[in-house]
């Protein structure tokens, strides 16, 4: 089987027949720290005071109120060029930790080995950009994704109060920084904003350079389109949200240019009604419905969302199903680039999966 099949067979969109596969993820974030090195114009994390570094058994109940919400995944996030900070190595020294990156591990340990033999395990996905390539080394064998957000294509942006303070955000940079867990092969989850004042022309780029990311270390699980929305607490804070055209004309163009392996997911939980419209063009994920966080908590009914989602799709024979089986094959059956078979990477991957696997009933190979 070719990559290409590979990649394709089982990932977020699928169509069976007359039949198409709408996923979605269900997502319980752990805000690790809102300090960070830069400013972007849409973010708060400057502006808001940081909580304190969670511990392992903190993470233990984060873990247990996320499987309660029947979540598919856990969202480790913090700002960027933090491993430095004072009050960083301050707190993780406190917790019993020599460095950033033994902290990061060990948080997506307990998350994996939280799940015991859950069918569904949940999935650690780590939000911490600006990793260098040997502390992704360390982490490989216990992360099963990274989000690696491009954020924008346009480097124009990086003259205006959206990227200002924030120079690593240049495409060079950020290319940089997404091209690197392919070279060790971890999945990673990639994407952009759209309202954030970039330009249409820079829609296509970020698909055309992602593709081509691909296509030399399939690596990329998915491609997310962000709407912005204004944060009341950010330099942004009066700027408008992309209108439904905008959005729709952001998903025609980077469609067009993305490798058609790669999944496109479009946050359309606040626009409900564009979903029959996205399906249409190619969309297979609808983004991720947030539960809370580690300071607040929504309620979540997923059978509940399920049905809603159907009835907004009603005649167009979309099957909605949890992203959480599809992220789970491609990490087990993608195969890695040339130049690390037969290497320390492919050791990693099988602890990895062991970790994921471990107390399963099932076979991994039952993965659908």
């Amino acid at each position: 089987m070719t990559r290409e099949e590979n990649n394709t067979v089982g990932v977020a969109a699928a169509v069976t027949g007359n039949e198409r596969v709408l996923t979605f993820g269900a997502d319980y974030q752990v805000v690790l720290s809102h300090r960070c090195a830069y400013t972007c114009g849409y973010c708060d994390f400057a502006r808001t005071s940081s909580p304190h570094l969670p511990s392992v058994k903190q993470m233990q109940r984060h873990h247990s109120i996320a499987k309660k919400q029947g979540v598919d995944q856990i969202t480790l996030t913090c700002g960027m060029g933090i491993d430095t900070n004072f009050d960083i190595l301050s707190g993780i020294k406190y917790l019993g930790y020599k460095t950033w990156t033994d902290y990061l591990q060990i948080l997506c340990d307990t998350v994996l080995t939280c799940n015991g033999k859950r069918r569904r395990p949940l999935l650690p996905i780590l939000d911490c950009g600006g990793a260098s390539l040997s502390d992704l080394c360390q982490i490989r064998p216990s992360c099963p994704i990274l989000r690696v957000f491009l954020g924008s294509a346009d480097d124009n942006l990086l003259h205006t109060k959206v990227h200002m303070y924030a120079p690593q955000k240049s495409l060079a940079n950020s290319l940089k920084r997404l091209q690197m867990p392919g070279q060790i092969g971890i999945a990673t989850i990639t994407g952009i904003y759209v309202g954030i004042g970039e330009s249409r022309k820079s829609w296509g780029v970020a698909a055309r350079c992602v593709s081509q990311l691909h296509e030399k270390y399939g690596h990329i699980a998915m491609f997310s389109l962000v709407p912005f929305v204004p944060n009341p607490f950010s330099p942004m804070a009066m700027c408008l949200p992309p209108t439904d055209k905008d959005l729709v004309d952001a998903v025609k163009i980077v469609r067009k240019y993305l490798d058609p392996s790669i999944p496109l997911s479009v946050e359309l939980f606040d626009r409900p009604h564009l979903m029959r419209q996205m399906v249409e063009l190619g969309v297979s994920d609808i983004g991720c419905c947030h539960i809370g966080t580690n300071t607040m908590l929504n309620i979540f009914d997923s059978e509940e969302l399920i049905s809603s989602i159907q009835e907004e799709l009603s005649g167009q024979r979309v099957v909605v199903k949890s992203r959480n089986q599809s992220l789970l094959h491609f990490i087990h059956n993608r195969k890695l680039p040339t130049h690390l078979l037969d290497s320390k990477a492919e050791v990693d991957l099988a602890i990895l999966l062991e970790k994921i696997y471990h107390s399963a009933q099932q076979s991994p190979n039952c993965i659908a």
